[in-house]
């Protein structure tokens, strides 16, 4: 009977050890072209602990993607479409209370969205980083916004 115990519940023990997981909050700021914006993380299950991920091959990652109908069809996103006018990737910082978070100025200092102006539809993604064994990427969790000009 005792081992019939042990073969429920170590599927229950292995599915407690998942990889890492996290949330995307915001953007909280200046939410337009030239805006200054900031996303706030959670994050947990990073190998050697949520504060120490940066130092033993994983560690969080934010994109953000902003679209506008450049070819006259509908906004496409998802990724590097045609209607792809701006995309950044930054390392969270820790605030001073301990908390992650990330920044991006919308438009960059150079993109086709500077170029172009206008509003535009975005996706900021939190993204899980690894280069052990070889390099990994996995989404962890995304909010839509839309971008004023």
């Amino acid at each position: 009977m005792k081992r019939l115990a042990l073969l429920f519940v170590l599927p229950l023990l292995v599915g407690a050890a998942a990889g890492p997981s996290g949330t995307i909050e915001g953007p909280f700021g200046d939410v337009r072209l030239g805006g200054d914006v900031e996303f706030d993380l959670t994050t947990a299950r990073f190998p050697g602990g949520d504060k120490t991920h940066y130092r033993v091959g994983t560690w969080p990652m934010v994109a953000t993607w902003c679209y506008q109908d450049v070819d006259g069809d509908g906004v496409e996103v998802g990724g590097q479409t045609d209607d792809l006018v701006y995309a950044a990737l930054a390392k969270p910082y820790f605030e001073s209370g301990g908390s992650l978070a990330v920044e991006f100025l919308l438009g960059g200092g150079s993109s086709e969205w500077l170029r172009r102006g206008g509003p535009a539809t975005c996706e900021a993604i939190l993204y899980a980083y690894s280069f052990s064994g070889g390099e990994t990427i996995v989404p962890l969790d995304s909010t839509g916004f839309f971008a004023a000009a």
